[in-house]
């Protein structure tokens, strides 16, 4: 991989030749993105913490499934390690993206012949590595003799990537203004963002459980919502107040009346979206929900049920010359936007959807959903495990 113009530094200048292997292709395209990678790890990781019994436990059949760490725990190292080839090691930046200056076609990877670069590092990509890899320095700490020394390197870059972000607050990603000034251009996913409180909200919060240093808790307080939000990855504060919710964290008083402060915040937002559910026809909170209970029928995730996705945005599927989609992948859903140019039936908002390929815009698989999915399912399958118990 090449160092972008754009990324350019006195010790790693444009074109120098950098390792980055590993990681997880971001959606329906074969490009890795910090961001997006930062918040779906950050999120499944979450989840781990309310059930550790349950994912120690379970079972899915990959090559790490017979070592001392849990396999969901293996998948994230898989994109961790990547991550790690991310940073900078002068100065603690962190690189935006992975990319190839323009999309791929639906062919194989060992097809693409573009040349890959990693391209302008950016506050954003800095506080989401700085975030997720404080909360995997505590995760893993138990699993040294899987992943010796880990833990330790996963702090200290988290830190690097803290202390880089704070010296440069105004670094956000601007594709557009990046073409202007370096070639080659780069056309693919954006991941923009103009706001990084959240950000620094929710690696400080990390950053202080990890280290127990004061300055994080008050950087932490300082950037805190007043209300909930739903979750993304352009909105992660949510990921914040589930680092200061975590059952069994042993806080102080001040950091408990603040903690409390967050989850009253979070139980106000859950009553409100469940009083949602009565004013929508399929009486769920959003209008529209995932397995077909909804307007078009369809069971969003591939393989599953009577009607589900057959021709998903999504390269692997598409070039693995088997007929039918990998199985298991949430797709996007309805979006009455169509930015994508394909023929939609109607301009219905919960009916804006098609099964084909050309439709990124609705019908695109990315790990930002599907890492919601796996949260989801993972839940509410302990919690019904639990529950028989």
């Amino acid at each position: 991989v090449l160092i972008h113009p754009s990324a350019a530094s006195p010790n790693r200048p444009a074109g120098t030749i950098v390792s980055s292997s590993k990681g997880w292709y971001d959606a329906g395209d074969y490009n890795k993105y910090i961001v997006n990678s930062g918040y779906s790890i950050g999120l499944i990781q979450s989840i781990y913490q309310l059930f550790p019994d349950y994912f120690s436990r379970q079972k899915i059949n990959i090559p790490e499934s017979n070592n001392h760490t849990p396999d969901l725990l293996d998948e994230m190292q898989f994109n961790l390690d990547w991550m790690l080839t991310m940073q900078d090691p002068e100065d603690g930046g962190v690189y935006h993206k992975l990319t190839t200056p323009f999309f791929e076609g639906f062919v194989k990877p060992v097809d693409c012949k573009q040349q890959r670069y990693v391209v302008q590092k950016s506050v954003t990509a800095a506080l989401d590595f700085a975030a997720v890899m404080a909360q995997s320095s505590r995760l893993f700490a138990s699993y040294e003799e899987d992943y010796p020394g880990f833990s330790k390197r996963a702090l200290l870059a988290a830190e690097k990537a803290y202390a880089w972000a704070e010296k440069h607050p105004g670094a956000y990603y601007n594709q557009n203004l990046l073409n202007q000034k370096y070639q080659p251009a780069i056309a693919t996913g954006e991941y923009g963002d103009t706001h990084a409180d959240d950000e620094f909200f929710w690696a400080a919060s990390e950053l202080y459980f990890s280290t127990g240093k004061e300055i994080y808790r008050e950087e932490a307080i300082k950037k805190a919502p007043q209300i909930y939000t739903a979750p993304g990855w352009g909105n992660t504060f949510a990921l914040g107040i589930f680092a200061w919710l975590q059952p069994g964290r042993e806080l102080n008083e001040a950091d408990r009346r603040f903690a409390d402060s967050l989850k009253t915040e979070l139980l106000k937002y859950a009553d409100k979206v469940i009083e949602g559910a009565e004013q929508t026809p399929f009486h769920a909170p959003y209008g529209n929900y995932i397995l077909g209970r909804n307007a078009t029928g369809f069971c969003y995730v591939t393989g599953l049920g009577t009607k589900s996705p057959k021709h998903p945005h999504h390269r692997l599927s598409v070039s693995d010359d088997i007929e039918d989609p990998i199985p298991g992948f949430l797709v996007g859903g309805p979006n009455p936007g169509q930015q994508d140019g394909a023929f939609y039936p109607t301009a219905s908002p919960d009916e804006s959807y098609v099964d084909t390929e050309d439709s990124y815009a609705s019908n695109e698989v990315a790990i930002n959903w599907n890492a919601a999915l796996v949260a989801l399912a993972s839940s509410l399958d302990a919690l019904a495990v639990y529950s028989v118990k």
